[in-house]
């Protein structure tokens, strides 16, 4: 509807210069800088699953809580059966805002460093251990702070993990006073989930997928091309 009122004339129908999906990307990238409205949808969604996520206290949060997630967390929280078209339509969107989610360490009491996101490093925001270290203890952050002070312990990480990686653990802010780990939005500054923020991370998950696509679309092409060059040089 959006493309037919774009390059239409009068009521005239005539042709669409560029694919709607190009005319959403931004003017950096060729595009001319419209909103994608699914994506924008499933970003708008996500600021319902941010504040079930950080206002567990508030009515919304209560009522969703007591019918699909009564024993667990929003990020735990199945579809459920005979969900409601509200909840499937956050349940959907989550996946975008996991992605930009990660731990700020407090205590580092709940934060598990092999499971859990908690290193400022996209995509992931998580580690790999050392060759040799198996993952598969249940160890919190608060066992890689030293005991009498608010620093990071410098042994236990060079023994886990390897030397960038213990660079950037290093470089993650304790502060003096001791708070409560909190899963914050790793996309802007105050680790609160803004629209804006969310819709950048969409297009660039979006953009990152079309690559990959056109990576598998032409890679054939390229192998017979090659066979094709074997075959006459033989």
């Amino acid at each position: 509807m959006m493309a037919e009122f774009w390059w239409c004339n009068l009521g005239k129908r005539k042709c669409h210069w560029m694919p709607w999906k190009k005319v959403c990307l931004a003017k950096a990238l060729g595009g001319l800088g419209f909103r994608d409205m699914v994506a924008f949808n499933d970003v708008l969604l996500c600021k319902q699953g941010w504040k079930l996520l950080t206002q567990p206290n508030s009515l919304l949060s209560s009522l969703y809580c007591a019918k699909y997630y009564p024993e667990g967390s929003f990020m735990a929280a199945q579809l459920g059966n005979r969900p409601s078209f509200v909840w499937r339509s956050i349940i959907g969107s989550r996946p975008l805002l996991e992605s930009g989610l990660r731990w700020r360490v407090g205590r580092g009491d709940k934060i598990n460093i092999w499971a859990d996101p908690w290193v400022p490093r996209p995509p992931h925001f998580r580690l790999v251990p050392k060759p040799g270290i198996l993952p598969c203890a249940m160890i919190t952050v608060q066992r890689l702070l030293k005991s009498d002070s608010r620093q990071w312990n410098e042994d236990a990480l060079n023994l886990l993990f390897e030397s960038q990686d213990v660079a950037t653990i290093l470089g993650i802010p304790l502060g003096s006073a001791i708070h409560e780990d909190m899963l914050a939005w790793h996309y802007s500054k105050t680790g609160t989930y803004t629209v804006r923020s969310g819709y950048h991370l969409s297009m660039t998950h979006f953009q990152e997928r079309q690559a990959s696509s056109s990576h598998m679309a032409t890679a054939p092409f390229f192998s017979f091309l090659d066979s094709a060059v074997e075959v006459s040089a033989s």
